[in-house]
C-alpha cells in the first residue's frame, strides 16, 4: 500500500510541477526507480535473501563459551533489557525485530555459529541495530563495533576460513552490509565473532545479523 501511495504521489507531483519541464519518457523513468527503491526497502531493507534467517531454515548451532547477559540491577533495568525474559536468547538475531530491547545480550566478546539454511558461496553480511531515534537517550554504547566472520564446515572444523573483520559505525545507518572476502569453497556455518562494542561496560547487544551469497547446489 505504502508503494502505491508513493507511486501515486510522485505521479501526482510531476503531472502538476514537471510536465512542462521533462519528457514522459523521464517521467516514467523517474516512477519506476522510485518503485525499485521502495521495493527494494520492503525487501527486507537489502533487496538480498539472508541465508541466516531462521524462518528460511538457519539455526543457532553453538555459542561456545559466550556469557549470556543476566544480571538485573536492582535500582534499574537498563532499556534494553527491559524484556529481558523474551528476548534474551542467541536465536532472536536471526530473526526479524529491532525494536529496543528484541537482542540477546552478552557480557564481554560473543561467539556465535549459524547454521545457514543451505550451503553458499558467502559474498557479505549486515548487521542490524536498533536506530539511535528509538532509544531513550539518543545512544547506542551496546552496539557491536568490531566483528570478524569465518566460515566453517562443521563445528568441528579446525580450519576455519577467515571471511572478513569489520566495523560497524554507531553515527552510521542502523542496517549496515559488508562485503566478505571471496571464497572458492561453498559454507553451511558461519561463526560471528563480536570482538568488542562502542562503550557500554556491561554487556553488548546483537539484534540481527544476515548473510548474504549464493546457493551451492
Amino acid at each position: 500500500a505504502a508503494i502505491v501511495l508513493c507511486r501515486h504521489a510522485t505521479s501526482a507531483r510531476m503531472e502538476t510541477s514537471c510536465t512542462t519541464e521533462i519528457s514522459p519518457a523521464v517521467r516514467d523513468e523517474v516512477i519506476r526507480i522510485v518503485d525499485s527503491r521502495l521495493e527494494e526497502y520492503h525487501a527486507d531493507r537489502t533487496g538480498k535473501p539472508d541465508y541466516a534467517l531462521g524462518s528460511l531454515g538457519a539455526a543457532i548451532a553453538s555459542i561456545f563459551s559466550t556469557r549470556p547477559y543476566t544480571k538485573r540491577p536492582a535500582e534499574y533495568v537498563p532499556w534494553e533489557v527491559l524484556h529481558w525474559e523474551h528476548f534474551n536468547t542467541p536465536d532472536v538475531i536471526i530473526k526479524p525485530g529491532i525494536m529496543p530491547g528484541e537482542c540477546w545480550a552478552f557480557e564481554g566478546r560473543g561467539f556465535v555459529a549459524i547454521q545457514l539454511s543451505m550451503p553458499i558461496y558467502v559474498s557479505g553480511f549486515s548487521l542490524e541495530h536498533t536506530p539511535k531515534e528509538l532509544t531513550p537517550f539518543g545512544h547506542i554504547e551496546s552496539a557491536p563495533r568490531k566483528f570478524s566472520v569465518w566460515g566453517l564446515l562443521s563445528l568441528e572444523d579446525k580450519d576455519e576460513e577467515f571471511l572478513g573483520r569489520f566495523e560497524f559505525e554507531d553515527n552510521g545507518k542502523s542496517l549496515q552490509t559488508f562485503d566478505a572476502v571471496v571464497r572458492e569453497k561453498a559454507f553451511h556455518l558461519v561463526e560471528l565473532r563480536i570482538e568488542s562494542n562502542h562503550g557500554h561496560l556491561e554487556y553488548t547487544c546483537l539484534y540481527r545479523f544476515r548473510v548474504h551469497g549464493r546457493p551451492a547446489i
